[in-house]
């Protein structure tokens, strides 16, 4: 966001210090954005030329060059050059035609200045407004991140950064976090088109809309008969993106300051992302170690692990068939020694998947990732052929729910409480190594 620093060209006419001077081509590109200063009192100025430079020169390096007076807006525009003043009747007695010409051309701001305009004033008067511009943003970069910062210390998530965003900025907000699987929007009721934007922003949306930078995707909806503004910013997490910041505002256009906020909440997700996604792993890791220990214990320890089974809302008395499902990323060329990870993150994500499916399903089940697979036990139906039928279906889903991923799965009769889960647990094991 650094280029909102800038003030415009259009902004830069309105200062008193230029009073009298006169735009004389490049009208169209008064929207430029200036973040620096530069004069050119020399015909080699051009290596030193920065993006977003404002140049001041008396024309004295050019004054008997006609051919560098016609390549000089060119170049200067190439360099990224926001606009060029010259301040005539000293060496130059009058900006030549061809040089208006081609500031209309390339839309490149150019200004007569009045011979008794000083450099120093003038400079001095940009430099004053863009470092005001300046610690007007950085005061509200942090503040901001603050703000947010605050809220994850005192348990936030991803639901409460969303709302509060929302709040900020007056708009539509979804939080979409990739890794774990999460999706927040609120507030919750929303036009449907804009449910529509967001759900499709990873595909169509954003290789549609205008990347106004390499952090953030601009792009202009059609609502209600009038146009509506959007922003989507990826969240990215050591060079990988892992979900997106999304909002769409219904009365207004989104201002710098708006499009910083959300910058900025982009780092916030991203910290709840990693934050989530290391709790799931010692969730993981805790139920892998509880599952083991059940499986080589004896049958007196039947009332301590039921009593611990608990504390995972697992009812161990119940009737369970086990599935055993072995999740493999789709074939690709990784390099060696990025498989074994690539397959850890696949297995996470398969096992949020089915979490997430089950809970939508209401099924009554609890679900366990280890050095086996992914180990599910589902609630055995009495009747064995509907059984039978419920788990067919159970699976042709979750093939449906995996995509391109390989899935194989050893499935164990149903038996009931504590000696049943091992014997079921037993069984797909035996079925998914044959």
């Amino acid at each position: 966001m650094l280029k909102y620093y800038g003030i415009t060209m259009k902004s830069i006419l309105s200062l008193p210090e230029l009073a009298g001077s006169k735009l004389l081509g490049g009208a169209d590109g008064l929207h430029k954005l200036v973040t620096n200063v530069n004069v050119m009192e020399v015909p080699d100025i051009l290596p030193w030329i920065k993006r977003g430079d404002f140049i001041l020169t008396t024309g004295y390096a050019i004054k008997d060059d006609i051919e560098a007076q016609k390549s000089l807006i060119p170049q200067l525009a190439k360099q990224g050059a926001a606009g060029l003043a010259i301040k005539a009747q000293r060496y130059i007695e009058t900006i030549p035609l061809y040089m208006i010409e081609t500031a209309n051309n390339l839309s490149f701001p150019l200004l007569q200045l009045p011979v008794e305009i000083n450099f120093s004033n003038v400079i001095s008067a940009v430099l004053s407004q863009l470092v005001n511009r300046q610690a007007s943003f950085l005061e509200h970069s942090v503040t901001v991140h603050q703000q947010f910062t605050d809220l994850i210390l005192n348990g936030g998530q991803l639901d409460q950064i969303a709302l509060a965003l929302a709040d900020l900025i007056k708009a539509y907000v979804n939080l979409e976090d990739q890794l774990n699987l999460r999706s927040v929007i609120h507030p919750a009721n929303i036009p449907v088109e804009v449910c529509d934007f967001f759900a499709n922003t990873n595909t169509t949306a954003v290789k549609n809309s205008r990347s106004d930078s390499n952090r953030y995707y601009h792009h202009y909806l059609s609502l209600a008969g009038r146009e509506v503004d959007s922003i989507v910013l990826p969240v990215v997490i050591e060079g990988k993106q892992y979900g997106w910041v999304k909002a769409v505002s219904m009365n207004q256009y989104f201002s710098a300051y708006e499009l910083l906020t959300l910058e900025r909440v982009c780092s916030i997700v991203a910290l709840d992302i990693l934050r989530q996604y290391n709790v799931t792993q010692v969730e993981i890791k805790y139920k892998a170690e509880f599952l083991s220990q059940l499986l080589i214990s004896s049958d007196y320890d039947e009332k301590d692990f039921i009593d611990r089974a608990r504390a995972f809302n697992w009812d161990l008395t119940a009737s369970y068939a086990t599935l055993l499902i072995e999740v493999m990323p789709e074939p690709k060329t990784n390099m060696p020694e990025t498989v074994g990870q690539v397959e850890q993150d696949v297995k996470t994500a398969a096992a949020l998947l089915i979490d997430s499916y089950c809970r939508e399903q209401r099924l009554k089940y609890f679900l366990v990732n280890n050095d086996d697979g992914l180990v599910l036990f589902i609630e055995a139906n009495t009747n064995k052929a509907k059984q039978k039928n419920s788990i067919d279906k159970f699976m042709h889903n979750i093939r449906l729910l995996m995509g391109n991923w390989q899935l194989t799965a050893g499935i164990g009769g149903s038996y009931k409480g504590y000696k049943g889960i091992k014997r079921s647990y037993r069984e797909a094991k035996v079925a998914l190594e044959l």
